[in-house]
């Protein structure tokens, strides 16, 4: 039981430090074309 508990806990902690790496990680995607706003 506490193997399975202490499992359980190191996997949702190492889940949660990789995602919060992943979001410090460079887009691939190029930047969005501007397109200028049609003149009034």
């Amino acid at each position: 039981m506490k193997k399975s508990l202490l499992a359980a806990a190191v996997s949702l902690a190492a889940l949660t430090v990789g995602s919060a790496f992943a979001a410090d990680l460079p887009s691939r995607k190029e930047a969005p074309v501007y397109i200028p706003p049609p003149p009034v």
